[in-house]
This record gives structure tokens, sequence and C-alpha cells, in this order.
């Protein structure tokens, strides 16, 4: 069975620390090992992969959206 890892957000986020690269580079890995975690488990329907799969790929287009999103302004 998968597990789901949470990431609490701190008063000192390290996106912040982060250039607008290594977050794309980051998030991209991260939906990549997903991808393949999914793939890897044998109780995932092929059809429900395959849409996963596409949702994945879509979402790593708006990286540069939420690396805005969650950035810290600064002050």
């Amino acid at each position: 069975m998968a597990s789901i890892v949470v990431i609490q957000q701190d008063d000192t986020p390290e996106i912040n620390k982060m250039t607008e690269e290594e977050f794309d580079a980051t998030f991209t890995y991260t939906l990549d090992m997903l991808l393949a975690a999914m793939a890897e488990e044998s109780e995932i329907d092929p059809e429900k992969f395959f849409s996963m799969a596409c949702v994945l790929e879509n979402l790593r287009f708006f990286s540069p959206v939420l690396y805005g999103a969650i950035r810290k302004k600064p002050e």
C-alpha cells in the first residue's frame, strides 16, 4: 500500500530559498516519483493509472504558477 507524506510549512519555508528553476526541477522529480510508485503498485487499475498519469503530466505545466502562489512575498 502506498503512503503519503505531508510537509508542514513553518515560518521560514524552504520555498523562499529556492529559485524557480530549482522548484521546477524538484516538482518535476516529485511528479515522476509519484508516477513510478503508481506504476509499481499492482493494485492500481491500468485505466485509472493512465488517467492519473495524464493529470500528473498536465500538473507539471503549472509549476511556475504554483511557485508564485506558495512563495512568500518579501516584506
